[in-house]
């Protein structure tokens, strides 16, 4: 299978799928505009950034770091 049609079936099974949340499927759809290779690396800056936090959470630290509500660009808060 070409990685066309791969990247199609995966696309339309995420898109449909009730398991997949609804801000991920909401980001698969912004991103098909956008230039694969500048997707992967601003993916890449955002696994970082939460790797940082999953251990700071892990190491007891996100406590401090509460008072930072993280929002999105329309003001609304992106904690699940």
């Amino acid at each position: 299978m070409r990685w066309a049609d791969q990247y199609n079936v995966m696309r339309s099974m995420l898109l449909s799928s009730p398991a997949t949340h609804w801000w991920v499927r909401d980001l698969i759809l912004r991103l098909d505009a956008k230039d694969p290779v500048d997707v992967l690396n601003g993916l890449e800056v955002v696994a970082r950034l939460m790797r940082m936090r999953h251990e700071a959470v892990r190491a007891g630290e996100w406590d401090q770091l509460e008072c930072q509500k993280p929002t999105g660009d329309d003001g609304i808060s992106m904690k699940d």
